[in-house]
């Protein structure tokens, strides 16, 4: 593929205009004079959103999910586009290298527990709550989502996470509960979801 002006004219084109060209890693648009007189032959206009399969993906859950630090599955596929999720094993598979954004938000659910009588007549002790998520990749820690409550009756706490990262052809991204107390749980009825654009592709030349 042409990198330059210049290729461009070596291959034979000779109409002036705008064209794609390829840069370091993406594909961009440049506009070529190739009649000068004098001139710059090549304007740099700015990057071409190409890519060779889009991806793009929506999915959540119905069913609540106790499990740590293991990948949370889905079982509803609102969009998936290029197949690269998989609900069954909770994990996003690249297929091209470049750019992607990814969006992890949902509902965990601290349970009902009474008051713990302080000693000899002192003030009652109050339950204490943690739930953390995490976006992993490759089994590396990338970010977390966190949620924290000191109470007496049943509650529900949201968490919400977004990420964008650079990805090479088959690296894979899940979601996990990485920190939970006992009773906690991650909330079903669709309230857990998972989302993730291909945003940019990176070629080589």
């Amino acid at each position: 593929m042409p990198s330059s002006c210049s290729d461009l004219q070596r291959m034979g084109h000779k109409l002036s205009g705008l064209y794609s060209v390829i840069g370091t890693r993406t594909v961009e648009m440049v506009y070529c004079n190739f009649y000068p007189n004098g001139k710059e032959m090549q304007k740099w206009i700015g990057f071409a959103d190409v890519k060779s399969s889009p991806t793009y993906f929506y999915v959540s859950r119905s069913n609540p999910f106790t499990e740590t630090n293991t990948p949370i599955t889905f079982d509803v596929e609102q969009l998936n586009v290029g197949r690269a999720m998989n609900l069954q094993t909770g994990k996003f598979v690249a297929a091209r290298a470049g750019k992607y954004s990814f969006s992890v938000s949902g509902v965990a659910y601290f349970p009902y527990t009474p008051l713990t009588p302080g000693l000899y007549n002192e003030t009652p002790v109050l339950a204490s709550f943690r739930f953390q998520i995490s976006l992993i990749k490759n089994g590396n820690w990338i970010g977390s989502g966190y949620s924290h409550t000191t109470n007496t009756g049943g509650t529900f706490e949201t968490f919400s996470l977004d990420s964008t990262l650079s990805l090479i052809k088959g690296d894979q991204v899940w979601v996990e509960i990485s920190e939970m107390s006992d009773k906690v749980l991650l909330y079903g009825r669709r309230f857990t979801h998972f989302t993730g654009v291909f945003l940019e592709e990176e070629f080589s030349q």
